[in-house]
């Protein structure tokens, strides 16, 4: 078959380079459920945690919640995640999964400080209530 039109050409070549890089790929649910905690640097004192879950239909769903370990203050909890693909935001913090199918970690960083970042790693309680 020769596609001869231009767009839809590009289109074609869009949506190979797309699959290729794996920008939208999901993330295997089975792969990434359960809690994910980290330390919001560089004030070491806010704990970050995340809860994933199977939402059903393969859906990855989460909540997240930050907890300053100095002040006792729950800063958020229960926050719901975006999950786009590989791409995980929660307030102003967004990150990837790494796409090499080997899910021990990834870091989000914020939108608002270049130099505020949480690497988290799976396990902890969510924000304690666990």
């Amino acid at each position: 078959m020769t596609v001869r039109h231009p767009a839809v050409r590009l289109a074609l070549v869009l949506a190979c380079l797309g699959w290729l890089t794996g920008c939208s790929s999901p993330v295997n649910p089975s792969l990434i459920g359960g809690n994910w905690t980290g330390v919001v640097r560089p004030s070491h004192s806010d704990i970050l945690d995340i809860r994933f879950t199977d939402g059903g239909d393969g859906r990855l769903v989460g909540v997240a919640c930050r907890f300053d370990s100095n002040t006792k203050i729950m800063k958020f909890n229960d926050l719901p995640v975006t999950i786009d693909g590989r791409t995980v935001t929660v307030a102003e913090f967004s990150g990837k999964f790494p796409g090499n199918g080997l899910t021990t970690g990834f870091q989000l960083r914020s939108s608002l400080n270049d130099k505020v970042y949480a690497d988290l790693v799976r396990g902890g309680n969510y924000c304690g209530q666990d």
